[in-house]
């Protein structure tokens, strides 16, 4: 069977949160795998078999979908020799409670870190509690008490947190607003239930990308006059046979049936 569109399709992204600077938080839907022998496995595959299961259709249908949802942060490349423009950190679920873990915790401590004095903001040193999250393999995520500063002049002083990614690159977010918004996804992220309403979108697509496991009805028929048109030649090349052997007509005989 010839691989319809689906089979191509390799990857599904929704942007969930823009941080500023470029970086962003995206829902990934990974629908690449690969068989032992190297092809690319179809992310929804459709089996058609004969059943007596039921009493009004002797055929079913089993549909089943493959694919891998997690989160990345999605980053610029600090290295700007490097071909590659950008970065991600990848969160997949095994790695979602201990990040829900210990932003709740940074969460609880951040207004601790800062004070005011005379309308004017002033980031406490000593009160800064730094949190470190390893949501995979390679990849660190970093939060830190800082001062966001917002308005036309950038002069707008405003309570925030730092995010560190990997070491390389930073980016400070308001508390209030997107910081809640990122915890608020983290807190509430339920990565089968996104990942699956992505996916559907291309079981419309695969309706006709079915494997049938018996030959088809078509295919019956056709068969059963291939068979016929076999009978008949052969039941024709016999009759054939039968009259070459027997004795032609002579003249008289002819006459003799006509007028008989």
């Amino acid at each position: 069977m010839k691989p319809g569109i689906v089979f191509e399709y390799d990857k599904l992204s929704d942007n969930l949160l823009n941080f500023g600077g470029s970086v962003s938080l995206k829902l990934i839907v990974s629908l690449s795998g690969k068989t032992q022998d190297g092809h690319k496995r179809n992310p929804i595959e459709q089996y058609r078999y004969p059943s007596n299961k039921y009493v009004d259709t002797s055929h079913l249908i089993s549909l089943k979908r493959n694919f891998n949802p997690y989160l990345v942060i999605e980053y610029p490349n600090p290295n700007e020799y490097d071909q590659i423009k950008t970065k991600q950190i990848m969160i997949g679920m095994y790695s979602i409670m201990g990040l829900l873990d210990i932003m709740k915790d940074f969460d609880k401590k951040i207004e601790q870190a800062f004070a005011y004095k005379k309308k004017k903001l002033y980031l406490l040193s000593d009160c800064i509690t730094p949190v470190k999250s390893y949501p995979s393999n390679g990849n660190c995520i970093e939060f830190v008490q800082d001062i966001f500063y917002t308005g036309p002049n950038k002069d707008e002083e405003n309570i925030g947190v730092k995010m560190i990614l990997n070491g390389e690159y930073s980016i400070v977010m308001n508390a209030f607003t997107t910081w809640k918004s990122f915890l608020y996804l983290i807190h509430t992220s339920d990565l089968y239930g996104w990942g699956s309403n992505l996916v559907s979108g291309l079981t419309a697509k695969a309706i006709g990308d079915i494997i049938d496991l018996e030959p088809s009805v078509d295919d019956s028929i056709q068969n059963m006059y291939n068979r016929k048109d076999e009978q008949l030649r052969s039941s024709t090349d016999t009759i054939g046979q039968k009259i070459s052997k027997s004795k032609p007509l002579n003249k008289g005989e002819t006459k003799k049936s006509f007028f008989d």
